[in-house]
């Protein structure tokens, strides 16, 4: 089997990085618009209302922070995978 390149390794990790961040995402909206009936059909009961939208707000902005933070880790994580084989191009090896 022969040995991958860096310009093959650049690829791969462009790709991991791109398919972890569309999936996060993807599961991100759905995950956000199934939470968001249960609060539609609870915001129609008068004496619930205020407390429900105060409950639902912060579910979504803890929910959303954990997203961001995925994501974010994830470029990361990546972003510095890519910095290690940038630095290996040009060192020479291959």
């Amino acid at each position: 089997m022969q040995k991958p390149t860096t310009r093959q390794l650049h690829g791969t990790v462009r790709l991991v990085e791109r398919a972890v961040d569309k999936s996060v995402s993807g599961i991100h909206t759905v995950q956000s618009t199934y939470a968001g009936y249960p609060y539609a059909v609870l915001r129609q009961v008068r004496p619930l209302s205020d407390t429900v939208r105060v409950v639902e707000e912060a579910q979504d902005l803890i929910t959303n922070t954990v997203y961001w933070s995925i994501r974010t880790g994830n470029r990361l994580v990546w972003g510095l995978a890519a910095g290690a084989l940038a630095m290996l191009d040009q060192t020479g090896a291959d």
